[in-house]
């Protein structure tokens, strides 16, 4: 995603304004025009860098992440498709993620920074529960320090029967941390590109049983 992209959706979570605004389809407000100028001079002032470079290799990361580090002072980095990494020469090839997580976790901790990773899961229809089994062969525990699983219901919602008996799972997000292993429930907000918790516990609750009671069945 372009620099411009991410810096839109920025822009649409704190203004609390539709993407759809932003991207132009729907006219916006004066109102909402000066708040989105307002935030625009507060984010360019916010230490917030973002490097949209396509075919990032291990090397160009590293040059790139010293030199924000030692200048600016960063101490948390995202990484956005840790499978995006590539070899270096004329005829680049995607690395191995496990490689590519081992030379981060190094990384990380020589320079005392936190690094933070994204990437997709392929995974099968009717099987809902996010686990180790679903991270990559090669990848291995030591590679990284802990592993957090995004799981959206809806989006299986047509496969797996079972979820028809579930009341509002539209937006709802299984959030399932590994080391110690917990599970959560957020929102997700399309419109605003954004995370947000349920003040609700027992909503909350009663989604998690609802996963729980479908791992039991299949």
């Amino acid at each position: 995603m372009s620099t411009e992209h991410l810096t839109k959706r920025l822009i649409a979570n704190f203004c609390n304004i539709s993407g759809s605004k932003i991207y132009g389809s729907q006219k916006l407000s004066l109102t909402e025009l000066k708040l989105i100028q307002k935030q625009t001079l507060m984010m360019e002032e916010s230490p917030l860098y973002i490097l949209d470079e396509p075919f990032m290799t291990l090397n160009k990361f590293r040059a790139q992440a010293l030199k924000t580090i030692r200048l600016k002072g960063v101490k948390l980095i995202f990484i956005d498709r840790l499978d995006g990494f590539y070899s270096e020469g004329d005829d680049p090839e995607k690395l191995d993620i496990s490689e590519v997580c081992k030379e981060l976790k190094n990384f990380a901790e020589n320079h005392d920074v936190t690094i933070i990773g994204t990437f997709c899961l392929l995974r099968g229809n009717k099987d809902w529960d996010p686990d180790d089994k679903d991270l990559p062969k090669t990848m291995e525990f030591n590679d990284v320090n802990n592993i957090i699983f995004l799981y959206r219901a809806e989006v299986d919602a047509d496969e797996i029967e079972e979820f028809a008996h579930i009341n509002n799972i539209k937006n709802k997000v299984l959030v399932r941390v590994m080391y110690p292993r917990k599970d959560l429930v957020l929102r997700f907000i399309p419109e605003l590109y954004r995370f947000e918790d349920i003040d609700n516990e027992y909503e909350k609750e009663s989604f998690i049983d609802a996963l729980r009671t479908i791992t039991k069945r299949t």
